[in-house]
C-alpha cells in the first residue's frame, strides 16, 4: 500500500519543460550520439575545444554529417546544455519522487547529501562551470542556467517552508539562495578529481547540518 502523503502543503516542481527541451524520443538515437560527443568535449576540453569538427570526430562521423543534423556550432551547444540539464533535473526529481512522503527535515538532508555527492560527479564539476562561464555573456546560456537554478530553488524552498513555517516568503528564498549558493560553491574544494585537504575530510555532515542552522535561524 502506497503511504499516504503527511505534508501535503509541499508541493515539489515535476520536470515539465517547455518546448525548447527536447524529450531523448523526440531527439532520436542520431542526435543523442552527437550530444553526448558534445557533453563529452564541453566537460573535457572546454568552451575553446567546442569546435564542430571536434565533436563529429568525438562522435565518429563526418563534419557534414554532423551541420546536418546541427547547421552551426551555437545550435548544437545550446541543445547540448538544455539536454543535460533537463537529465539532471529528472535525476533529482526522481530522488524527491521516491522521498516525497517522508519527513522535510529528513527530506532536507537527503537533499543536501545529494548535491554535495554530486558536486564530486564530472557532470557538476566539469560541464557546470562551463555553463556559468558561458552564461555571463551568452544570453541564451543564461536563459538555460537560470531555468535550471529556479527550478532548484523552487523545491528546496518548498522544504525549507515546510520545516520552518514562520519564515516569511522572502526569507524563505534568501535561505534558499544561501544554501544552494553554499553547496554549490563547495566545487571549488570537492569537484570531481580535486585532492581534498586535511580541512575538507569527512566534512559532508558538518555541512549538512550547517545548512540545517541556516534553516533553522529565527
Amino acid at each position: 500500500m502506497a503511504k499516504s502523503n503527511p505534508h501535503p502543503e509541499i508541493q515539489f516542481t515535476e520536470p515539465t519543460f517547455d518546448a525548447l527541451y527536447r524529450s531523448s524520443q523526440e531527439l532520436g538515437e542520431r542526435r543523442l550520439l552527437i550530444l553526448q560527443a558534445a557533453y563529452d568535449v564541453l566537460a573535457t576540453e572546454g568552451y575553446q575545444g567546442f569546435t564542430m569538427r571536434r565533436i563529429a570526430n568525438q562522435a565518429r562521423m563526418h563534419l557534414k554529417t554532423l551541420q546536418h543534423y546541427y547547421a552551426t556550432k551555437k545550435d548544437l551547444l545550446m541543445e547540448t546544455l538544455r539536454h543535460t540539464i533537463l537529465e539532471k533535473y529528472r535525476e533529482f526529481w526522481e530522488l524527491l519522487s521516491r522521498k516525497r512522503t517522508e519527513n522535510p527535515r529528513e527530506i532536507f538532508r537527503l537533499v543536501v547529501s545529494y548535491f554535495l555527492n554530486d558536486i564530486k560527479g564530472p557532470i557538476t564539476s566539469r560541464f557546470f562551470p562551463e555553463l556559468w562561464a558561458l552564461a555571463t555573456h551568452d544570453s541564451d546560456a543564461a536563459f538555460v542556467m537560470d531555468h535550471l537554478y529556479s527550478l532548484y530553488r523552487k523545491n528546496m524552498n518548498e522544504l525549507i517552508r515546510a520545516i520552518n513555517p514562520t519564515l516569511s516568503e522572502q526569507k524563505s528564498a534568501q535561505r534558499t539562495v544561501a544554501v544552494v549558493a553554499m553547496v554549490e560553491g563547495l566545487i571549488l574544494f570537492m569537484g570531481h578529481g580535486k585532492d581534498r585537504p586535511p580541512e575538507l575530510q569527512d566534512v559532508e555532515e558538518e555541512i549538512i547540518n550547517a545548512a540545517m542552522q541556516i534553516v533553522l535561524m529565527p
